[in-house]
């Protein structure tokens, strides 16, 4: 199974994209594992004293146990935890996407299938 997020800004604009191969794991485990990698990545910009994070998913469990730490199943308590600690200092929320919309993570996860190194890219503006 892949972990494979990506991080837009306000308009839309993919600013950084990766995946990584996490080895055999349920659904729920993979998109808290990609959330867990966003918030990580975006806590070590620059500009996340700027900007207020929005992670979207489109797993309705995974935005409710975040937003619930305390109802998130055994099995995923670590990663939700995980996630909610990484987001302490940020300005950030969790929202829920159609999984029509979220086509972008889709494709990213199903090219690193085979992947066995991380995938990391990032895109720059030009001013």
């Amino acid at each position: 199974m892949q972990s494979s997020p990506s991080i837009g800004n306000h308009s839309g604009s993919t600013l950084v994209e990766f995946s990584r191969a996490i080895g055999v794991s349920d659904p729920a485990s993979a998109k808290l594992i990609a959330i867990k990698e966003a918030m990580a990545i975006y806590a070590k910009a620059k500009w996340s004293e700027k900007w207020h994070l929005i992670v979207e998913s489109d797993s309705n469990n995974v935005v409710f146990w975040i937003r619930n730490p305390c109802c998130a199943p055994f099995p995923f308590k670590r990663l939700v935890q995980d996630c909610i600690e990484i987001g302490k200092y940020l300005s950030w929320e969790v929202a829920a996407v159609d999984r029509n919309q979220n086509t972008d993570a889709d494709l990213l996860a199903k090219a690193g299938i085979n992947r066995n190194l991380a995938h990391l890219k990032f895109f720059f503006e030009k001013k």
